[in-house]
Parts: C-alpha cells; sequence; structure tokens
C-alpha cells in the first residue's frame, strides 16, 4: 500500500462519515416537544412532517393513550405507500396517573427527502429539584482531589479554576464563556495529553516497534506512513466512540464499569509485559520487514484503535468533558458538536506521523533495549494487576454501608437538613475514587472538615442502569469521582 493509496483510504473514511451520518450532522433536528400539564405539543416546521406512527407516550415504560389535535392527514409516501402523518403544529391530550417521568418519542423527515434521526424526550427527570437549582448549588470538582484541594474546595477557598479546571468542571459553561476557539485547542490539547496517561504510556515501546523504531528498512516515508495509519486508527477510534454516545444518548463510564472489559484490558498487558520481559518473542521490527506493506499498516491502524480505548479505560476527565458537552450542545441543535470526539481523537494522533518520520534515525535495537524494556514491563504488569482486581469487584459487585444507591438519592436529600450537602458520586471501577478514599478521605482534616456537611456518598455502578443514568444526567456528571455541594435556603 501506497502514501496515495492511504490518503484514498483517509478520505474514503472521512467521505463514509459525512454520508452515512449527513442528515445528524449537517441538518440539525428540526422538530421539538413541550410539555404542559397534561398535554404535550410537537412542534413541526414547515415542509416536514412526523409519522404519526412514531408518535408514542410512555409512563414508567407504559403505554399511555392519546389523542391527536389536530388529526394526522393521509400522505403517499414515495417509499412506505400511504401513511398518516403530522404537518403542523400538534398536541397530544393524555391522562396522566402518576408523578413519574413522561416520555415522547417521534421521527419525521424532509419534502426535501431528508429523515431525521428517531427522537425520545423525557419531561420531569433531568430537572433539578427546587433546592439544587442556581444559585444554591455553586461548587462542582471533578476527578481526584489532594486533601489540601479538597479542603479548599470544602472552604470555598480555593483560587478561581484555571481554565482548564473550568473545561473539566462545567464543559457547557466553558464553551459559552471562551467560545469555540478556545474549545478546539483545549480538545486538540487535551487529545495530545492523552498520550501520557498511565495506560497509553507503557504501550509507547510497542508503538515506537510497529512503526518502525531503529529499523535500518524503515524510511522516512515509511515511517510517516506508518505514523498516520496509526493516527487515522486513534482517530477513527474516537470518532465511532463520540456516534455511539451521541446518538444512544449513552453514558460514558458503562465500557469501564464493565467487569470483561477491565479482565480483557488485564490480559492484554500481561501478554505486552511478558512479551518485554522475553518470556515470548515479540519482534516487532522483524514483523514489520517480513510482513507485506498492508498487513504492517493494518497493524498500526488496530495499534491506534487499541490505543485510543486503553485511554479511555483511564476515565480521562477531558474525554469525558469532551462527551458531554459534545451531547449536550448536539441534542441543543448544534450539529458540528458531533465532530467533538474525532477532533479530541486528532489531537491524540498528532505527534505520530511526525514521529514515524522521524525515527528511522534513532539507534537500532540491541542489548541496550533488554535492560530499557524492564521498567515498562514492571509498569504495565502492575496496571495489569490493578485491572484484573477491578475486574474482580465488577463480578462480585457489593454495596457499601456509607453509601447510598441513586434510586435512594431524593429520599436521602430530603433528609439532609440544616448543614450544606456534600455530594460524592463514586464507583468500585473508577481508579481515582479508590485512590481518594485511601488518601485523601484518611485524612483526619477532611475528615473533620466534613463533620460540618451532610454527606452524601453515591455508588454508581452501573451507568446504564436506568435510575443511575438519569441521577447522573440530573447532576451534569460527567465522569467520576465527581464532588458537589449546595446551601440549604434559609
Amino acid at each position: 500500500m501506497a502514501w496515495h493509496d492511504l490518503c484514498h483510504a483517509t478520505g474514503t473514511f472521512f467521505a463514509w462519515w459525512l454520508v452515512c451520518l449527513a442528515p445528524a450532522v449537517l441538518c440539525a433536528n428540526p422538530f421539538s416537544a413541550t410539555l404542559s400539564s397534561n398535554t404535550v405539543t410537537l412542534h413541526v416546521p414547515a415542509q416536514h412532517y412526523l409519522y404519526a406512527d412514531s408518535v408514542k407516550i410512555t409512563q414508567a415504560e407504559t403505554p399511555l393513550t392519546f389523542t391527536f389535535a389536530p388529526a394526522p392527514i393521509d400522505y403517499d409516501d414515495p417509499l412506505l405507500g400511504p401513511i398518516t402523518v403530522l404537518r403542523a403544529d400538534t398536541t397530544l391530550t393524555f391522562t396522566n396517573s402518576a408523578a413519574s417521568p413522561v416520555t415522547v418519542t417521534y421521527q419525521g423527515c424532509s419534502d426535501a427527502g431528508i429523515c431525521y434521526l428517531p427522537q425520545r424526550v423525557t419531561f420531569g427527570e433531568t430537572s433539578l429539584p427546587s433546592t439544587l437549582s442556581p444559585p444554591q448549588f455553586p461548587r462542582r470538582a471533578v476527578g481526584y482531589l489532594s486533601a489540601t484541594e479538597l479542603l479548599a474546595f470544602l472552604d470555598d477557598t480555593a483560587a478561581p479554576p484555571s481554565r482548564y479546571r473550568r473545561f473539566i468542571n462545567s464543559p457547557v459553561e466553558f464553551f459559552k464563556q471562551y467560545g469555540v476557539v478556545w474549545l478546539i485547542l483545549f480538545t486538540l490539547a487535551g487529545g495530545f495529553l492523552l498520550n501520557l496517561t498511565p495506560c497509553v504510556l507503557p504501550l509507547i515501546p510497542v508503538n515506537l516497534g510497529l512503526i518502525g523504531v531503529g529499523a535500518s528498512h524503515t524510511t522516512r516515508r515509511r515511517g510517516l506512513l506508518l505514523g498516520a495509519a496509526y493516527a487515522l486508527g486513534t482517530a477513527l477510534a474516537y470518532a465511532s466512540l463520540g456516534v455511539v454516545v451521541l446518538l444512544t444518548r449513552a453514558v460514558f463510564g458503562t465500557l469501564q464499569s464493565s467487569p470483561w472489559f477491565n479482565l480483557a484490558i488485564a490480559a492484554v498487558f500481561i501478554v505486552l509485559a511478558l512479551a518485554l520481559l522475553g518470556v515470548f518473542n515479540l519482534d516487532l521490527a522483524r514483523f514489520q520487514k517480513n510482513s507485506s506493506p498492508t498487513h504492517t499498516l493494518l497493524a498500526a491502524f488496530m495499534a491506534g484503535v487499541l490505543t485510543a480505548l486503553l485511554a479511555g479505560a483511564c476515565v480521562a476527565p477531558v474525554i469525558a468533558a469532551v462527551l458531554l458537552l459534545a451531547a449536550t450542545l448536539y441534542h441543543d441543535g448544534v450539529a458540528i458538536a458531533l465532530f467533538l470526539p474525532l477532533l479530541l481523537g486528532m489531537g491524540m494522533a498528532l505527534p505520530w506521523p511526525f514521529a514515524g518520520a522521524g525515527l528511522s534515525l534513532l539507534p537500532r535495537p540491541g542489548a541496550w533495549m533488554r535492560f530499557a524494556k524492564i521498567p515498562f514491563a514492571i509498569l504495565i504488569l502492575l496496571l495489569a494487576a490493578n485491572y484484573a482486581f477491578v475486574a474482580w469487584h465488577g463480578f462480585r459487585p457489593a454495596t457499601r454501608a456509607d453509601s447510598i444507591q441513586p434510586a435512594d438519592f431524593d429520599a436521602a436529600l430530603s433528609r439532609a437538613k440544616g448543614k450544606p450537602v456534600f455530594i460524592d458520586l463514586w464507583a468500585t471501577w473508577c481508579k481515582n475514587c479508590l485512590l481518594m478514599d485511601r488518601t485523601t478521605f484518611k485524612n483526619q482534616n477532611v475528615r473533620d472538615r466534613l463533620n460540618d456537611f451532610h454527606v452524601l456518598k453515591i455508588q454508581a455502578e452501573n451507568p446504564s442502569d436506568p435510575a443511575t443514568a438519569a441521577l447522573l444526567a440530573r447532576l451534569g456528571v460527567s465522569g467520576l469521582p465527581t464532588f458537589l455541594i449546595f446551601e440549604h435556603e434559609p
């Protein structure tokens, strides 16, 4: 495969990206819904229509009966034949028999032939209770905090957060305050820094071997080609992750909470560590030399995909922030937000084509590499042990006496009177959560200061659980650990 072949493959990928996702990316969904009492109003723009049989209203997963006003009209669809559609704003009147949230689903097209993604809107679960609405809900922190940092957060004496911290803590507010230029810069920079996360750093020697470190047969041109293949794999992995999260409304963290995923990562790290220690031979330079150009490029591409997934497994806060921002903006009608995860992947991929072009100048593999591999192998084995430990906990999940479940949050909140409330959202698969339990929360000054708060420690173990997903969306949680403080109204 020559350089022009890779360029063609790259162009084909981006063409697929635009063509297959054109209705979602280039055309924001023009339909919307509002709720007032027992009436839902579907807003249908001119030259657009909704399929009448796609409209459904459910409450606690139970279908509700409703009436249209005005009634649907007949329409001869070019593909479906005679159907009934809604051509103008329509009200749906139903009987609301309980206080649980109401969900409305619908799907439609335009007269120009563009069919939009089905929409699912839930009323009554994403709005915060009055005690949590601004300004009583002013403080938020995300990620690992040392004892000093947590005390400053509790006392509200911390220095004004940096732009990076504002981006991590509240990406939507960051976008509104600083605009698209800073958003692009932080997304690219965040992607670049993912190369230095603990999950990716030990793989750098393996990746360098794949793209030709010190190989006598590797030229600058071939190194650039392999680096570009690796970069394309990284960008495609994040682009695909973004599509899945945004279009399915999935909660970032579901993958990391899977014990099977953590067990698979542990197995990959063990294999890499044993290879570095010489238990078996993983001669990547020989693989390059003896493999066909297509196979070598494919190996570099798959290494980029794997590295991107491992970076995500570290639950890097910048990934969660980008996905939260992209999901929020996309569902608010800013269709270009669908490209933010791709931009993150491009940031992570940025150094590799240039690194590949210059790697032929590095020293050739030799005896010195046997000693250089040892510290990397030890680090990889420690990571494997950590992931195996997380997987073991995942297969036998247990609740802790000091934690409540997401479904019990409202009841616990209603009992918290007289003191400010400190909310700690955590999970057993969250590595920074467990580290803070062993360090920050053991600090006596922290323990004493927390006596002045009602502490609600919420175990968000399964982000895909409906109650957990609803609470995380309600509190605007993009990653774990997340800490929230609010004051009760006097």
